[in-house]
């Protein structure tokens, strides 16, 4: 009977133990499935990039990244062309960013009448869940969920990929969440003189990797439709490897000889977010 009593409890070890096993396992296989966080500047594969800018307060920029949060579910499913999606808040927060790469112009269009179809019927549905929690709710003092409204851009530009730097055998690229950012945004003042501002900008971004200390690479995106363009220059250090961010040199790209020529914005940006395309499943047997 005791030998019995052994036999069973040795058994039911040995199960739970194969059990651990394979759900540790299962965890490592699931873990390696899962894109890592990071994109690629490849004006082979997504030379399309699509930037919306958001204005904030330091106060109101947590709202403003929570809302661009949310849009990015919609990058979670199957999207034809669709590359990476990036969210960057600026350190001051007065600014948050988000970064689309396409395949396409055409893709990138696909996609955008159909999130504003999903966002009519989305806006419907939630309107009617808000208005069923006011009725229902006794809180009047507590702003629920339902009432905050998505954020709109302030603009919103499609801009192609021009040129890359980077050290002799590095990826442009962004690697890791929490990265330091710097993005700058250049607009020509008029269409007469933007030729000459984008051939001078097109020249300063050749020394970007002089800088002193330098970016672990940069890229230059020159707007489709507008008189503009945009430099992302990745310092590859989290703000907790610095002392002080701030001390991160300015890479300034608009000489004097066309300052007055232009209106620009630059800060420091932090990665917040990066949503890559799910890997394909592998079949069994293949």
């Amino acid at each position: 009977m005791l030998n019995g009593c052994k036999s069973q409890l040795r058994n039911l070890i040995l199960l739970c133990l194969t059990f651990i096993g394979v759900v540790f396992l299962w965890a490592d296989v699931a873990y390696a499935d899962k894109p890592p966080s990071k994109i690629v500047f490849d004006s082979t594969t997504t030379p399309i990039n699509v930037v919306s800018f958001y204005k904030s307060t330091p106060e109101t920029q947590k709202d403003v990244v929570s809302s661009t949060l949310k849009a990015s579910k919609s990058f979670y499913k199957s999207n034809p062309g669709f590359g990476s999606y990036l969210v960057l808040q600026s350190e001051d927060g007065t600014r948050v960013l988000t970064l689309t790469q396409w395949k396409d112009q055409a893709s990138y269009e696909a996609f955008a009448a159909q999130a504003t179809a999903s966002e009519s019927e989305s806006y419907k549905s939630e309107s009617y869940q808000a208005d069923s929690y006011k009725s229902s709710s006794k809180s009047y003092g507590k702003k629920s969920d339902y009432e905050k409204e998505a954020v709109a851009p302030d603009r919103t530009i499609v801009y192609q990929i021009d040129k890359t730097q980077a050290p002799e055998g590095v990826i442009p690229g962004i690697y890791g969440l929490q990265t330091l950012i710097q993005f700058s945004d250049v607009v020509a003042n008029d269409s007469e003189t933007a030729p000459t501002v984008i051939a001078s900008i097109e020249e300063s971004f050749e020394n970007v990797v002089k800088t002193v200390p330098a970016p672990h690479a940069a890229v230059l995106l020159k707007g489709l439709e507008h008189s503009e363009l945009a430099m992302l220059a990745n310092w590859g250090y989290s703000k907790d490897e610095l002392s002080d961010p701030e001390k991160l040199p300015d890479i300034d790209l608009t000489s004097e000889a066309v300052d007055e020529l232009t209106t620009s914005d630059e800060n420091l940006y932090e990665v917040v977010k990066v949503v890559t395309p799910k890997l394909p499943k592998e079949k069994y047997g293949s």
